[in-house]
């Protein structure tokens, strides 16, 4: 087994991990991949808020109790479920390229 073998088979597992619910339609890609998090409507106002918030920021908040260490762990969760789909959505598009330029 290659490593092109390798790869695939670790993408199919991710992608087998991420629930439907998760899932970003190619449709909502447009642009810049770094609005996808704020725009794909994934992510609710409190998780965008949770995950652009700084380590010493969500300390505090768990701390006093405002956040829920379930709610920060979903929230991240999430955030990396679609960073994955963007990895694997970019790898496909410069495949693309690759092949319409050589």
């Amino acid at each position: 087994m290659g490593w092109e073998d390798i790869a695939a088979e670790k993408r199919a597992r991710i992608e087998a991990t991420i629930p439907q619910e998760w899932r970003i339609k190619t449709a909502d890609i447009e642009g810049s991949m770094m609005n996808v998090p704020s725009e794909c409507g994934l992510l609710s106002k409190t998780e965008l808020s949770i995950t652009e918030s700084s380590a010493t920021e969500l300390v505090s908040k768990l701390a006093s109790g405002g956040l829920k260490s379930v709610d920060v762990t979903r929230a991240f969760c999430k955030r990396a479920a679609i960073a994955h789909q963007l990895v694997y959505f970019a790898i496909i598009q410069l495949r693309l390229v690759a092949d319409f330029i050589g």
